[in-house]
């Protein structure tokens, strides 16, 4: 499988580099990669709404990542549904 602008070639090379890392190896991997897309959506929320306290980025960053959905869901069982109307909706 090709992976979006990449050459046959430099596809080879990806996936035997990745098999050469290994499971723990492309397990830390995807570790740093998933929490470098967090900080990246973090300091989005921040640059967006650079009024937002921490508690609210966190807030925002929460309502992202689980959807609006879930995210009422989980204040409502853990009893902040004060919270929920605290940040306005982060960039989408």
């Amino acid at each position: 499988m090709l992976l979006k602008g990449m050459n046959l070639s430099a596809a080879r090379a990806y996936f035997t580099l990745l098999r050469r890392l290994g499971p723990e190896g492309r397990a830390r991997l995807g570790f740093a990669l998933t929490n470098n897309a967090r900080r990246r959506l973090v300091d989005s929320i921040r640059q967006s709404h650079p009024e937002y306290t921490e508690s609210q980025v966190h807030l925002a960053f929460l309502q992202l990542v689980l959807g609006e959905e879930l995210f009422r869901e989980v204040c409502a069982a853990r009893g902040v549904e004060s919270l929920l109307n605290q940040p306005p909706s982060a960039p989408r």
